[in-house]
């Protein structure tokens, strides 16, 4: 009897042993990933910080303007380019458009009015 819970018992701290050896070199895996991705984290926050630097100075204003002088041949607007209201053509007289599709049932109840921001009935006495 002795020999079997011995034996179980030598199995047991075996078996755990090996489990916490297991759990030991997952968690250093792991350490070691997390390193890998803190790295690679500092990296893209340091490109991050470059392309920013970049973007600011393409997009400085005297900059965009000489590129607009060299490649656009943009010109104020003459008075003549500019049109008159009676100029527009006018919207062609057809039919009443038809009703949305919500509007074609019941006729919908209106709101009472409202003023400011409660509605405009008597308090109860």
């Amino acid at each position: 009897m002795i020999r079997i819970a011995l034996a179980f018992w030598l199995g047991l701290v075996s078996a755990l042993g090996y489990g916490v050896f297991q759990v030991k070199y997952e968690v250093q895996e792991m350490e070691t990933r997390l390193v890998h991705l803190n790295r690679a984290i500092v990296t893209d926050q340091q490109a991050i910080h470059v392309l920013k630097a970049e973007w600011s100075y393409l997009n400085q204003p005297a900059r965009l303007e000489q590129l607009s002088r060299r490649h656009l041949d943009l010109a104020p607007i003459a008075a003549s380019q500019l049109g008159r209201i009676e100029d527009a053509p006018l919207r062609p007289e057809h039919a009443a458009p038809p009703a949305p599709p919500l509007a074609r049932g019941p006729t919908p109840v209106p709101p009472r009015s409202v003023v400011g921001a409660s509605y405009a009935t008597k308090p109860p006495r």
